[in-house]
């Protein structure tokens, strides 16, 4: 029988196996965003072929002479999907990387990275940053051909720092929307317009991300407000581990996450009672709940993925320059936070949206990610098919783990809930009720 090429690739999961909330909040699963889930799902989905083993490693302050070795002996390539890994809270994870990286005698494959900055983008304020993006960049291209950005933004700094596009880098998007190949089709918003008591809203919001734009924040709010108000069946999708805290332990958990929230008090509870506000555990039932979503409103772009893979049109919001490349790269339907005015309205702004721009470019950008693959040799599911069905991959056959808020458990299930957190989980339970300042 013959060997199968063995990929070490940067996940803080196995995407085979299940986790549960409580492995969420105990482990370093995704970081505090479960939006992190996605795009290293998609890399993996795309590489995960019958001939390939796939193993995974998570971000260390430190890789000691024996790991770098270890790897060098056991695997035949070493792939790293990013999300905004170029900004200064993780320059100790760069210069780990950078070291482990230059011990390697393999292909070292980055994948969809990108800067963390403001929507207009300023490149010359952080001097060690830009050092030690360079040195990383640096090593990776002695390792592969060249290094798949998120976008434009990104781009146009790598070019401040010395490095040259199609040379060094190229714009690829983000790969978790690269997952079922080039063919993406959005349903029709009329749907929607034509029953709006009956349609399917969801709502997708970083609001701590907001709170930076001044008097934009207000605008947003109102906007989004304005959606959820013509649209009563709504569903609050969450993303951060403290989201899920509260959304598992309810007033266990002390902090106070309405303070942080569009609804009102009153809203947020019932939306909680009423088993509306969602947290996926793993990525094929995040999908799979948008199925009959009719529309998606927010500026969590994951999530917003995650919906446009299941065919829902979407309204996005890119407050901040990650965002904003991503959006631009992939030609998301948006409204830019600047052209909301003061009582924005979901009405003033829907008939003047382009919900089709997505799918015109999604063809151009799923050749341009092969052809990023093809450059770098890595072996893909799409040598053999270009399109694939949700549901047609091994990955997606697994259990999905439904979290239920507690506040609409029943007393038994409720406390059943409390004391296995007592019990086996003691650390996570201390960190829950202490109160945490944001």
């Amino acid at each position: 029988m013959a060997i199968k090429p063995k990929i070490l690739v940067r996940a803080g999961f196995n995407p085979l196996l299940k986790y549960s909330p409580i492995d969420y909040m105990s482990k370093n699963i995704v970081g505090h965003n479960v939006g992190n889930l996605i795009y290293a799902y998609g890399v993996m989905n795309v590489l995960w072929t019958e001939q390939v083993v796939i193993d995974q490693i998570y971000d260390k302050n430190k890789f000691t002479d024996v790991e770098a070795d270890f790897i060098n002996d056991n695997y035949n390539a070493f792939v790293i999907p990013l999300a905004d890994a170029f900004r200064t809270q993780y320059i100790p994870y760069l210069k780990a990387y950078t070291s482990l990286i230059n011990k390697l005698k393999i292909p070292v494959i980055v994948i969809g990275v990108g800067l963390r900055t403001t929507y207009e983008p300023k490149f010359d304020t952080d001097l060690e940053l830009n050092r030690v993006v360079k040195d990383f960049v640096t090593a990776v291209l002695n390792h592969s051909s060249k290094l798949g950005l998120r976008g434009g933004i990104t781009g146009h700094y790598l070019k401040y720092l010395g490095f040259k596009e199609d040379r060094d880098y190229i714009p690829i998007g983000c790969p978790s929307l690269y997952m079922y190949g080039n063919d993406i089709k959005l349903r029709s918003v009329s749907s929607l317009l034509n029953n709006l008591k009956e349609s399917k809203l969801l709502v997708n919001t970083n609001m701590w991300a907001k709170n930076l734009l001044g008097k934009y924040t207000s605008y947003i709010d109102d906007f989004m407000k304005s959606a959820i108000d013509l649209i009563p069946n709504h569903f609050l999708i969450q993303q951060t581990i403290q989201e899920l805290k509260y959304l598992y332990l309810g007033k266990i958990y002390s902090q106070n996450i309405r303070l942080v929230s569009i609804f009102t008090d009153r809203e947020f509870q019932m939306l909680h009672k009423e088993d509306r506000v969602k947290w996926f555990t793993d990525v094929p039932s995040w999908i799979k709940f948008c199925f009959d979503a009719d529309l998606i409103v927010g500026n969590r772009f994951h999530g917003t993925v995650a919906a446009i893979l299941a065919g829902t049109p979407h309204i996005f919001l890119p407050i901040d320059g990650r965002t904003r490349e991503l959006s631009d790269y992939h030609h998301f339907t948006t409204i830019p936070f600047h052209n909301l005015h003061s009582h924005s309205n979901f009405d003033d702004y829907f008939s003047k949206l382009d919900f089709h721009s997505f799918e015109r470019y999604h063809n151009y950008n799923f050749e341009n990610y092969i052809d990023f693959l093809n450059s770098n040799g890595l072996d893909h599911i799409f040598n053999v098919q270009k399109n694939y069905k949700f549901g047609e991959s091994f990955m997606e056959k697994q259990v999905p783990i439904t979290v239920k808020p507690i506040s609409c458990m029943e007393s038994l299930s409720y406390f059943e809930r409390v004391i296995r957190l007592l019990s086996c989980l003691p650390y996570v339970f201390h960190k829950a009720i202490s109160t945490v300042s944001r």
